[in-house]
């Protein structure tokens, strides 16, 4: 049996703004508000990259996540329905 590959992680908090704005605020006020952007990342030395982010915009929080596979072959016959 082959032992796993190894991977590593990012997680990245990012102030739009500048910090003291954000001191004064809960965590969640500050994503809710857009003073900061959290973003955290998992990749393998296969080429595989997963991030997921939370960001707000207009008071809404969103939350993203890609996934990426470079060994990954599009199916040219598929339309995609």
């Amino acid at each position: 049996a082959s032992s796993p590959v190894p991977s590593y992680s990012h997680f990245i908090i990012v102030s739009r703004f500048s910090t003291g704005l954000c001191q004064h605020l809960e965590v969640g006020q500050a994503l809710e508000y857009g003073y900061v952007t959290y973003r955290a990342t998992w990749n393998d030395y296969n080429g595989t990259n997963i991030m997921i982010g939370m960001l707000a915009q207009n008071y809404e929080v969103k939350i993203v996540v890609t996934y990426t596979d470079i060994n990954y072959k599009e199916d040219v016959n598929d339309s995609g329905l």
